[in-house]
């Protein structure tokens, strides 16, 4: 009887221990995923370094194959011209995102791409977004 309750608790134990290594696995194969260009550019964005994020996600976003993280990657490019007041590239990146689909789960993509084209005095395209 002691010896079935001995088993039990050693794979109690070794099934813990699988878990807390797969874990650790997972957890490891995410962060060599992570491009370091762009974990570098997002904390430049939080910073308000905008200029210096743009160059950043530029760099990074080459080496992006993920379509989702490219969508991002354009959004945050463009919110970096926009917050730098130049509408003109920040609709250029508004729009790769938009071909991204960028938009479909960020709507707010649409709305600043109607302010940008405000911006510039493009009112009858800034209508058709909405």
């Amino acid at each position: 009887m002691k010896l079935l309750k001995c088993c039990k608790d050693y794979l109690g134990t070794a099934k813990l221990l699988i878990v807390l290594a797969f874990l650790l696995v997972a957890n490891t194969n995410y962060s060599q995923n992570k491009n370091p260009y762009i974990v570098q550019a997002d904390k430049t964005f939080k910073n308000e370094a905008y200029f210096d994020a743009i160059d950043l996600y530029k760099k990074g976003e080459v080496k992006v194959k993920d379509i989702v993280e490219k969508g991002r990657i354009n959004f945050q490019i463009a919110e970096c011209y926009r917050l730098d007041v130049e509408p003109a590239q920040a609709e250029t990146y508004y729009k790769r995102a938009m071909k991204l689909k960028y938009q479909k789960d960020h709507p707010k993509l649409l709305i600043l791409l109607s302010d940008v084209l405000v911006e510039q005095g493009e009112y009858e395209n800034a209508s058709r977004i909405h």
